[in-house]
């Protein structure tokens, strides 16, 4: 392993092929058409108990009645 100066090992560098498909540009283009199409469907999930629009929310019951 290679050292520096002071006898301190360096890390070691390993390179690591890019991963395939266009998955991140799929996604992106996705949300953008959602955005601009003004589609926003909630999805429930655990993350509902941390979120600031559960309150009107048309996913939850407590949120409904504002959306509708």
């Amino acid at each position: 392993a290679a050292k520096k100066n002071g006898g301190e090992t360096l890390p070691k560098v390993q390179a690591q092929e890019p991963l395939e498909g266009e998955w991140v540009g799929d996604l992106l283009a996705t949300a953008a058409g959602k955005v601009l199409d003004e589609r926003f469907s909630p999805t429930t999930g655990q993350h509902c108990t941390h979120c600031a629009f559960r309150a009107s929310c048309s996913a939850r019951p407590e949120g409904r009645h504002v959306v509708e």
